[in-house]
């Protein structure tokens, strides 16, 4: 009877956090990108301590693509001409949770009104490459395989001991 008790303590603990552990990952992933850069004007003098206009889309394709996300901000650069922005945060009539990004390649087009306006002089163009969480991504499934083989072991567990095991919600796995 001790080793079932173990068991069943054993099991509550694992059923109790791998869902909630799952579900803290999937809440993690920020629904938006960092960008930088270091603003010139037309005479390649830093742009320094001035509030800016800026647009940025996301293009579909190509460079030319079509624009899948629009967004206007009004950041301020720094001492150093440096404007740090976060895409995704800006205002907009869209929804940058809704961006397909598995199905082809993006790009991220920014314009720029040195004078804090809509008057965009200053345009840029650059594919999204691959970012950490990304490439994090690509080993997800191997936390499915891991609950496969949990539930296969605890299966194989049931047929040697011929104790049926129940997670805390009462559901069986055998």
């Amino acid at each position: 009877m001790k080793m079932f008790t173990i068991y069943s303590i054993v099991l509550t603990l694992v059923f109790q956090l791998i869902p909630s552990s799952f579900d803290n990952i999937k809440a993690q992933i920020p629904e938006k990108m960092s960008y930088q850069a270091v603003i010139r004007d037309e005479n390649n003098k830093l742009v320094i301590s001035q509030q800016l206009g800026i647009q940025i889309s996301i293009l579909q394709g190509a460079v030319d693509g079509n624009s899948i996300y629009t967004e206007t901000l009004t950041p301020h650069t720094n001492a150093n001409g440096l404007v740090s922005i976060e895409i995704g945060t800006g205002i907009t009539s869209d929804n940058f949770s809704l961006i397909d990004w598995r199905n082809s390649p993006h790009f991220i087009k920014i314009e720029t009104d040195l004078e804090g306006g809509t008057n965009y002089t200053i345009t840029g163009v650059s594919q999204r490459l691959s970012v950490p969480y990304a490439f994090h991504a690509q080993t997800a499934d191997q936390a499915t395989n891991l609950s496969t083989e949990l539930l296969a072991r605890i299966e194989a567990l049931e047929v040697e001991t011929g104790i049926r095991i129940q997670d805390v919600d009462g559901n069986s796995y055998s």
